[in-house]
């Protein structure tokens, strides 16, 4: 099994847990006021994939869907303040290589997924998302000019 597809089998679970819908290798979920999205990449620089991450206006959302590259916050795991490096070097082959099979799913969970779905579950409305962008990110997220300001982003 590829790394892409054994990392899938780790998030389908917890974001299946919060709600989320899959659509090939994205999952999605339109709350009432924030949607979001997790996509896996391949890279094409090496063997490693990036877990992206999309979120928007619920409005934007067209019929429950908006892809990741449409979101207006939109940012990869490596910007999560408490995803540790240890954490990112298990997106490569050599990571999941390096561990055994039910230890790289463990960890990968335990260091990369629960953060992440830390801050999934308290984005609920765009106060919540603005708060989290400010404290919990890095300045890794991109943040479309027209979301700004009702983020409080205005300075930044």
């Amino acid at each position: 099994m590829e790394l892409q597809d054994e990392l899938a089998e780790v998030v389908s679970a917890d974001l299946a847990r919060l709600g989320f819908g899959r659509r090939s290798n994205s999952w999605y979920r339109a709350g009432k006021y924030v949607y979001a999205v997790v996509s896996l990449q391949r890279s094409s620089w090496d063997s490693s994939v990036y877990v992206n991450v999309g979120l928007s206006p619920v409005e934007q959302a067209n019929r429950g869907w908006l892809p990741e590259s449409k979101c207006q916050v939109r940012f990869r795991a490596d910007a999560i303040r408490s995803v540790s490096p240890a954490g990112l070097a298990l997106l490569s082959e050599a990571g999941l290589s390096s561990a055994g099979h039910e230890d790289w799913q463990e960890r990968v969970r335990r260091d990369l997924i629960d953060p992440l779905v830390q801050i999934l579950e308290r984005v609920v409305d765009l106060e919540s998302l603005g708060q989290i962008v400010r404290s919990e990110l890095s300045a890794k997220v991109m943040v479309h000019r027209d979301i700004r300001a009702a983020l409080h982003l205005e300075g930044d």
